[in-house]
C-alpha cells in the first residue's frame, strides 16, 4: 500500500463495498513454504484499489485481527493503524468467526444496499 491519504468527507460520499476482511487476508497471504497465512498489507491494497475508483470499503474482520497483540507481530507495515482512522473497518466478536462474520457481512451488505468482496463460497450450514 502506497501512502495513500484519502479525503474522509468524499470517502464518506462513495457507495460501500463490503470486504471479508479476513478471507482476502488469507488469500493474499503466503509464508515461504506456500501455507496461507494472514496478510494486512492486502487489506491496504484493497483499500486503496477502492478508493481510487470511487468506492469506500467497509472490512468485516473478527476482532481479534484488529487487536495490538497481532497487529504489533505481523502488522508490520502499520496498515491497520493507518486506516482505522477513517472508521472502516467492522469488527465481529464472536468465538465461531468463521460462520458469525459471514452473516454479519451479507446483513450489513443487505441493509446498506452495498456489495460483497469475498472468496467464500457461504457454504456454512
Amino acid at each position: 500500500m502506497s501512502d495513500l491519504v484519502m479525503d474522509l468527507n468524499l470517502l464518506n460520499s462513495f457507495p460501500e463495498v463490503v470486504i471479508d476482511g479476513q478471507n482476502i487476508a488469507f488469500t493474499h497471504g503466503r509464508d515461504e513454504e506456500g501455507k496461507a497465512v494472514f496478510s494486512y498489507d492486502s487489506l491496504g491494497i484493497v483499500v486503496e484499489f477502492l478508493y481510487r475508483r470511487r468506492y469506500k470499503p467497509v472490512i468485516v474482520l473478527p476482532s481479534f485481527w484488529l487487536k495490538e497483540r497481532y497487529t504489533s507481530k505481523y502488522d508490520g507495515n502499520k496498515v491497520i493503524e493507518r486506516l482505522d482512522a477513517y472508521g472502516i473497518f467492522l469488527s465481529v466478536k464472536t468465538k465461531n468467526s468463521n460462520k458469525v462474520d459471514d452473516l454479519f457481512i451479507l446483513n450489513y451488505a443487505f441493509n446498506n444496499n452495498a456489495c460483497v468482496i469475498t472468496n467464500d463460497k457461504f457454504r456454512d450450514k
